[in-house]
């Protein structure tokens, strides 16, 4: 889903002086969007992991298996405990 996100960045700025924080609304939407689907809450992460995938986000070009296995760890460490099953609560 992020992936798709960034590819046809769906937010188009329409003002010429926009703030830099505004310059990333598509990064931010991707991650948005990704930790709300893993039940993630943004507070829990470190502060530089978000910066760095926002930096990442906006100027690395990463397969998108790479941020899946990026997304699935960040579940198991910072998402809902899991069942015994491995399925989660």
């Amino acid at each position: 889903m992020a992936k798709w996100i960034m590819r046809f960045r769906p937010v188009q700025l329409t003002v010429e002086n926009a703030e830099a924080k505004a310059l990333l609304a598509n990064e931010y939407l991707a991650l948005a969007m990704a930790f709300a689907f893993l039940k993630v809450s943004v507070k829990d992460l470190p502060t530089e992991l978000f910066k760095t995938m926002v930096y990442a986000l906006r100027y690395r070009h990463i397969d998108g298996n790479a941020w899946a296995m990026s997304f699935y760890l960040l579940q198991q460490k910072f998402g809902p405990p899991q069942a015994p099953n491995g399925h989660h609560n």
